[in-house]
């Protein structure tokens, strides 16, 4: 190839490992995770690459190892819901661009097909996530009909935050709204004396907020050397944590719970 096709066909490459690191990240995986899979594709087409990645952006460099050409991409990161399948296949994918030497081309299209795959239903998500919550109120000692109403609670909750966040609404400000709510439906087995065990209705009704995936992350990227990325994941699902802390003080206060 010319030097300009070899340029061209670097700055593919470039664009192709910068969308990559940027739908990885986007869907919640690790820094680690990025960095080794987006060195292991350059490795197979000849070149080296160095990675700075952040909560919104990656920023990518890719050197030929034969003539030293260096590309350059940057890209904002688009943060979807969390995706284990999507990390699932696009870490496949990285493996078969090394072990099934697929090329570029190949590459790209086994990229956008994953990243045009549809999400799971809403509807499905709603019903497993309450079934979830149900199932951590009676692991803390609720009883069956403290389970039915955190079900309800989480269900209306859950609607709402994913209503707000399909509208754009400030991700801390849909934690608030969306815990307030299920804590305000969660507080009537006090007023209505539902089942025994209203104390453990009304606090695991908030539990499917928790941001449990961003705290894991956030550490795996400290110990991976990553801790601009890592800095950046605690702090975020500590103010996610305030802001559901918040929505669920507000109904206790609002229905004199405490």
């Amino acid at each position: 190839m010319s030097k300009e096709e070899t340029l061209k066909y670097q700055g593919d490459l470039c664009s192709f490992l910068c969308d990559y690191a940027c739908e990885l990240i986007g869907a919640g995986g690790s820094g680690l995770r990025a960095s080794k899979n987006v060195s292991r594709m350059a490795a197979r087409f000849g070149c080296s690459c160095s990675l700075d990645i952040s909560k919104s952006a990656v920023s990518i460099q890719l050197t030929s190892a034969e003539n030293k050409l260096c590309a350059f991409r940057s890209k904002l990161i688009e943060h979807n819901s969390i995706s284990f399948s999507k990390i699932r296949l696009l870490s496949s994918l990285s493996w078969d661009v090394t072990d099934k030497m697929l090329n570029l081309d190949q590459a790209f299209t086994r990229f956008y097909a994953i990243t045009k795959d549809k999400p799971l239903n809403g509807q499905f998500v709603r019903i497993l996530t309450c079934c979830a919550n149900a199932s951590f109120c009676e692991l803390f000692g609720g009883d069956w009909l403290s389970m039915g109403v955190v079900f309800v609670a989480t269900y209306v909750g859950f609607f709402i935050k994913q209503m707000l966040l399909k509208n754009k609404v400030n991700t801390f400000v849909t934690f608030a709204i969306s815990a307030f709510i299920a804590a305000l439906i969660s507080s009537t087995t006090y007023i209505f004396h539902i089942g025994n065990t209203p104390d453990v209705a009304f606090g695991t009704s908030v539990l499917y907020l928790v941001p449990g995936i961003p705290y894991l992350n956030s550490v795996c990227d400290f110990f991976s050397g990553h801790i601009k990325l890592g800095t950046e994941r605690i702090i975020d699902a500590i103010l996610l944590t305030a802001s559901l802390s918040l929505g669920f003080c507000g109904a206790a206060v609002i229905m004199k719970i405490f």
